[in-house]
């Protein structure tokens, strides 16, 4: 996070007529210019699981009812390993037909169906993350499709918040000690530009 700040100063004998002076529209202060910064490290509170089962027949029926029935065993394994029920979610689901162009070049032969079907899990727990992929893969699951760590909207907010304080405080450090040096004297804040992360 990074903010600039344009600090008042007047010569430091001259601080009483400094705060009569900011209340006039034409007064002659002058402005230091500052940034300031600050950084940290975090550890993700959020995580985020893509996996899921495909399975192939020659009848669409065979195959759609093979992946349901691994997809029940993975969510029942994964309930029994701690995912709750609140934190799964179906991301995908589709049924493809397979083709032989081997057969037939112009369409292709019809050989087959192939189901794919994904969950995704969110949780806070993300200590639980290698258990449940291992989990889920022994009972069945073949795809694992991504997996992401976060931060929740509100350590994230409160981390931004931190950020903020330390930044300014940063800045302020910097026009002190920028100010003292030259024998001035700082009076007060004209602006303000906040420049952090979305």
């Amino acid at each position: 996070l990074f903010i600039a700040v344009l600090f008042v100063y007047l010569p430091a004998t001259n601080q009483h007529n400094a705060y009569a002076q900011l209340s006039s529209p034409d007064n002659n202060n002058k402005t230091l210019f500052t940034t300031g910064s600050a950084t940290t490290q975090v550890k993700p509170d959020k995580v985020t699981v893509s996996l899921g089962v495909e399975t192939t027949n020659a009848k669409a029926k065979a195959a759609l009812a093979a992946n349901s029935e691994l997809m029940n065993k993975i969510i029942n394994a994964l309930k029994i390993a701690g995912v709750k029920e609140n934190e799964t979610s179906t991301s995908s689901f589709t049924i493809t037909p397979n083709r032989d162009y081997t057969i037939d070049k112009n369409q292709g032969r019809l050989i087959g169906f192939t189901v794919s079907n994904s969950i995704q899990i969110d949780s806070n727990n993300v200590n639980k993350t290698s258990e449940w992929i291992d989990t889920a893969v022994s009972s069945g699951a073949n795809n694992v499709n991504s997996i992401y760590f976060s931060l929740s909207d509100k350590k994230l907010d409160n981390i931004k918040k931190q950020l903020l304080n330390e930044a300014i405080e940063n800045a302020k450090e910097k026009a002190d000690i920028a100010a003292s040096a030259l024998g001035l004297k700082i009076v007060g804040i004209r602006a303000v530009t906040i420049d952090q992360p979305t």
